[in-house]
């Protein structure tokens, strides 16, 4: 029988082969790891680019931190005012800026005056009276001083006249009704050229004025004092026998106290530049216990950088040396024994002796934001708040040291001095660094679900290009 013998394949041919056949492996294998690498990390890419919002309105040139982010001067409403109460007000010291009562006026001879810089806007007004005037217990002349008007909402038992008996052209001045124009207690004017029958504003306070503002303005610096996204803002000042030391960060800061403990300062000592609008300083009482203010204040500051918020404090009492910034207690009745308030007083009724109250408004801002949610479970590996050594930890930017989110961190605002005409400005910077990691947390925690398929799709192309790999060079070495 005869048979056809297998064709030998010489050793060179074989090794032809199996070389092309390594190849065509090598080749492969090449070209799915780098399928696989380019999955990964378009995977990684693009949530970043599909980030969803997180709704509200932001600064137009904020760092992209979720929730909304705004800066509001919140003693705007008061800006153009000395003092703004709603009930009654005894005045017996200067006031060198215009002052606004909602209640019943008493007065013991003292001045009010009109600033030429915030009078225009209030019709001149330099007095405003959303009750009347009480001249039975008031003493001497309340004099209004720079051309500033007067305006009552209730002239019961008052005369408002710009003639003297002898039919006179002379300036405006409110007596008791029947009185005379020579009479005494008055109110007076002096170069204002106001006519009487311009003297009665009955919606003159209520028009300007609403005794719900006040308290929601209050709790608006409150909120922002305390809200978890300005913890970076917050100081956290050691108190020794009474003596208060704070240094300021750029940006605006907080100070957060207790009645009792603030009651408690004798001296409050600024290091460094101080408080200015551009960095200004917010003491924000914590609870409603009566508060007396009885400290010294040193160091480098303006007082239109300061502003002291007492949202539900009901009694303060000012003793002792000046108080540098304005007061806005709107639940309070405030009684003032001495020295001076260099700001702006807005108060729910109010005894003003002692010396003087300067016109020095608050000029600075506060910072509003919105915390972002996220999972609440620390196991959770999108959970932005979970322990990491990665980029998530909250840096302070003046010793570049990672922390807490309490530390004080340098946060800068911007420009605050420019905002004293408005109530909320949306084209402020936000460039703290814990406001941009609180950001890469949240998009890491919005988007990590959509990292999953490419990773597994990339996976899974780069083992079959490695698998692909080996088997080409065990075959190449064969």
């Amino acid at each position: 029988m005869l048979t056809h013998p297998r064709p030998i394949i010489a050793p060179e041919n074989r090794g032809s082969a199996s070389g092309s056949l390594a190849s065509r492996l090598r080749t492969s294998g090449v070209g799915l790891v780098a399928l696989g690498a380019a999955a990964l990390l378009f995977g990684a890419g693009a949530p970043a680019s599909a980030a969803p919002s997180s709704g509200g309105t932001a600064s137009s040139d904020s760092t992209g931190a979720s929730g909304t982010v705004t800066t509001v001067n919140p003693m705007a409403a008061y800006r153009n005012w000395n003092v703004v109460t709603f009930g009654d007000t005894d005045i017996r010291a200067e006031s060198e800026g215009a002052v606004a009562v909602g209640g019943t006026l008493t007065f013991t001879g003292t001045n009010v005056a009109l600033q030429h810089n915030a009078g225009a806007s209030e019709g001149n007004l330099g007095l405003l009276v959303g009750g009347g005037v009480d001249l039975a217990h008031s003493d001497g002349e309340l004099r209004v001083l720079s051309g500033g008007t007067v305006g009552i909402a209730d002239l019961t038992g008052l005369d408002a006249l710009d003639s003297d008996g002898n039919g006179a052209e002379v300036d405006l001045k409110v007596v008791a009704a029947g009185a005379g124009y020579d009479s005494s207690p008055a109110i007076t004017t002096a170069g204002a050229g106001q006519a009487a029958s311009t003297v009665e504003s009955p919606d003159g306070f209520t028009s300007r004025f609403t005794q719900s503002a006040a308290p929601d303005a209050a709790a608006q610096v409150a909120g922002a004092a305390t809200a978890t996204c300005n913890a970076a803002h917050v100081l956290h000042p050691a108190t020794t026998t009474g003596r208060v030391s704070l240094e300021l960060k750029p940006g605006v800061n907080y100070w957060n106290v207790s009645a009792a403990d603030l009651s408690a300062v004798t001296e409050l000592v600024f290091e460094g530049s101080g408080p200015s609008p551009d960095d200004p300083l917010v003491v924000n009482v914590t609870d409603g216990s009566d508060l007396t203010l009885d400290l010294t204040m040193s160091g480098t500051r303006k007082p239109e950088g300061i502003l002291f918020n007492a949202p539900t404090v009901t009694t303060i009492t000012q003793e002792g040396d000046t108080v540098d910034g304005s007061i806005l207690a709107p639940k309070a009745a405030y009684t003032k024994t001495s020295a001076n308030i260099q700001g702006t007083l807005v108060s729910a009724s109010a005894v003003l002796e002692g010396s003087e109250e300067h016109f020095h408004p608050f000029a600075g801002s506060i910072t509003e934001c919105t915390d972002t949610a996220g999972p609440t479970d620390p196991s959770d590996p999108t959970d932005p708040s979970a322990p990491s050594d990665g980029p998530n930890q909250e840096t302070d930017t003046s010793t570049g040291t990672t922390g807490s989110p309490t530390t004080d961190a340098t946060v800068t605002t911007g420009d605050a001095g420019a905002t004293a005409s408005d109530a909320t400005v949306t084209d402020r910077a936000e460039t703290a660094t814990p406001a941009t990691d609180r950001t890469a947390q949240a998009t890491l925690a919005a988007t990590g679900g959509n990292v999953l398929p490419f990773g597994i799709i990339g996976g899974a192309l780069l083992v079959a290009g490695f698998v692909s790999l080996l088997v080409a060079r065990r075959r190449r070495t064969a």
